[in-house]
């Protein structure tokens, strides 16, 4: 786990517990979940987020012209 904000550093917070691996203890101690079915959701989430950074890693370049888009920031003429 690294920290929650850029004030932190990004550092990795040593002694946190993991709120993932808690939650999926919850889940097996309650029989709500077993372990192959925790697999399961760990591949499939692992499957999507590769899908995802192969079709970002396959858009084109931005340019110096996609700098404003979708970006507001009022300018001297909007005030």
């Amino acid at each position: 786990l690294y920290g929650h904000s850029s004030s932190s550093g990004c550092q990795r917070v040593r002694n946190e517990s993991d709120c993932i691996r808690d939650f999926e203890t919850q889940l097996l101690d309650a029989g709500l979940a077993d372990a192959e079915t925790l697999r399961r959701v760990h591949l499939e989430a692992e499957e999507e987020a590769d899908a995802a950074a192969e079709v970002a890693l396959s858009e084109p370049h931005p340019t110096p012209e996609d700098v404003p888009v979708h970006t507001y920031a009022p300018s001297a003429v909007d005030a």
